[in-house]
């Protein structure tokens, strides 16, 4: 039968007899996306996902992982329960169906809500996963190297995915599977762990004191670098789906990067990983075709692609064959489109930050990323601005402002910036003279008083 939404209770259950589970309560898990996940009697957890051939050989393969790994970490991981015949799965009409001892505890927060959690939560997880990678590292070599299978598998993606992204974002990417190719080549297995491959705030367990105890759903688990986990736990904590596109929150960045405990020399190779984990949920949400609200979800992640491959955009990159972009993540009028053109002013070329304000304006200024900073590479232009309490009114105006610098330095007096500041100080110019005028005339006007009051006195 096909993976749905809801089984029936009836069919539910007899799956659970046969893996010696006899259930009353079965209720569906709450955010669960990709399987089909329930609850048994608050015991037991039981998942339903497409099967395939390959599949169930990743699976297996899986299983064997997961247990080696649960025996070096203090995290609990899930382990099937058998069935009655001794296999770890029942295969349903295209449904793989298998069975777990649920983990006491709670996650932190949805996957939705990563971006929103409080700096506490995200230091956690950060905390749990360089735990994980430390005991794990080194200790699993006997396990399938999928280093490569991985990288080969993201690259096939962008090659029949490509055309979602801007001709700069493909470019950019090519060059970062490149990169870190070169890179997972002349890494020694000492280097290599566990990698969950969606460790995050919805599948990490934790207390009611607020202690780790288990990471759940490890569908993506395989033997690579840690990078590959912390890229993605990064982008996942970066994105906010309360706007309609990406912001690079640098402030954010860099504190996820503190607390895993990147060091300074290695931050350029992990950008090349996080461009990589942007594009994984690219070709992720492609695939979930009756996902709620899949194209909201997925117009976001590829804006978030662009905006990374714009803002770690490598100076070895070869010059563009293409036309500049005129298209810019903010709606801007047609005379800044103009100018653009004009100018051949390549939204790629753009750098953008998001950094937290300062000054008069509350927490709304001071705790939030509201300051926007531009810079544009190829004339060194800058511009920030903090103008506004709401970033995305302070992002339009950074963009527009930006666009005029770059017309003034270029153009110079012709500029519209560089006319109208002449019109301005021609303004004040003969606000000058009109005021000297009245200086004069003042002047005058008391000297025919003082003259009157002569002729009185006389």
């Amino acid at each position: 039968m096909p993976l749905r939404d809801a089984y029936p209770l009836n069919f539910l259950r007899g799956l659970a007899r046969r893996f010696g589970i006899e259930a009353k309560a079965i209720v569906p898990a709450e955010h669960a996306v990709l399987s089909a996940v329930y609850i048994l009697d608050g015991a037991h957890v039981l998942r339903g996902k497409p099967s395939t051939p390959k599949v169930i050989d990743t699976f297996r393969e899986q299983t064997s992982l997961i247990r080696a790994a649960s025996a070096l970490t203090s995290l609990r991981l899930p382990l099937p329960i058998e069935t009655h015949e001794g296999h770890p799965y029942i295969v349903e009409e295209g449904v793989l169906w298998t069975m777990y001892a649920r983990i006491p505890g709670h996650i932190l927060d949805s996957w939705e809500q990563v971006a929103s959690a409080a700096d506490a939560e995200t230091k956690t997880v950060c905390a749990a996963m360089r735990s994980m990678h430390d005991a794990t590292k080194g200790k699993l070599h006997t396990f399938f190297d999928e280093r490569l299978p991985f990288l080969t598998e993201m690259q096939n993606g962008l090659n029949a995915l490509g055309h979602l992204l801007s001709p700069h974002a493909q470019q950019r990417l090519a060059l970062a599977f490149t990169r870190v190719e070169q890179h997972i080549r002349s890494v020694q297995q000492g280097e290599l762990c566990f990698v969950h491959g969606d460790f995050h705030h919805g599948n990490l367990l934790v207390d009611d004191a607020g202690e780790t105890v288990g990471i759940i759903d490890c569908d993506w688990c395989r033997i690579g670098h840690p990078y590959e986990d912390l890229a993605y736990l990064a982008m996942m904590c970066l994105r906010s789906y309360d706007t309609e596109a990406f912001m690079f929150p640098e402030d954010e960045y860099r504190q996820i990067l503190e607390w895993y405990g990147v060091h300074q020399d290695a931050q350029s190779l992990f950008s090349e990983y996080l461009l990589i984990a942007g594009l994984f949920d690219v070709l992720l949400f492609h695939k979930m075709e009756s996902m709620e609200n899949r194209d909201y979800y997925l117009h976001y992640q590829i804006s978030l692609v662009h905006a990374l491959t714009a803002k770690f955009t490598a100076h070895d990159l070869p010059k563009p064959v293409h036309a500049p972009s005129f298209h810019f993540p903010v709606e801007l009028s047609e005379k800044y489109l103009t100018i653009a053109r004009e100018l051949k002013i390549s939204a790629a070329d753009i750098e953008e930050h998001f950094v937290r304000g300062s000054g008069h304006g509350g927490q709304k200024i001071n705790k939030t990323s509201s300051c926007v900073e531009l810079h544009y590479a190829p004339l060194n232009v800058n511009v920030r601005v903090q103008d506004q309490r709401e970033q995305s009114r302070n992002r339009i105006a950074a963009y527009k402002l930006l666009l005029e610098k770059i017309e003034e330095k270029v153009k110079g007096d012709d500029s519209a910036r560089g006319q109208e500041q002449h019109r301005i100080a021609k303004q004040k110019q003969r606000r000058s003279r009109k005021a000297k005028a009245k200086i004069l005339q003042d002047k005058r006007k008391r000297g025919e008083v003082k003259e009157r009051r002569k002729d009185v006195a006389d």
